[in-house]
């Protein structure tokens, strides 16, 4: 399937398809985009990509995250 995005004015974003596995279901998912075409997450996304970087970030601090309580 063609990767295909329509502009909604009244959104003022990007709506398209986007291909992935979620809850071990693959299909193509309605997703929107921002105006230079980012993919903007969903809230488990980026809560997901939160938590990394505070995970990489403490490591870069000498801490081990996983020994933390």
């Amino acid at each position: 399937m063609q990767d295909i995005r329509l502009w909604s004015q009244a959104l003022f974003c990007w709506v398209g398809t986007w291909e992935d596995t979620i809850d071990k279901k693959t299909c193509f998912w309605l997703r929107f985009y921002d105006q230079p075409e980012n993919l903007r997450l969903w809230a488990e996304e980026a809560a997901q990509q939160r938590a990394e970087r505070l995970v990489a970030r403490l490591r870069e601090l000498g801490e081990d995250p996983d020994s933390l309580s």
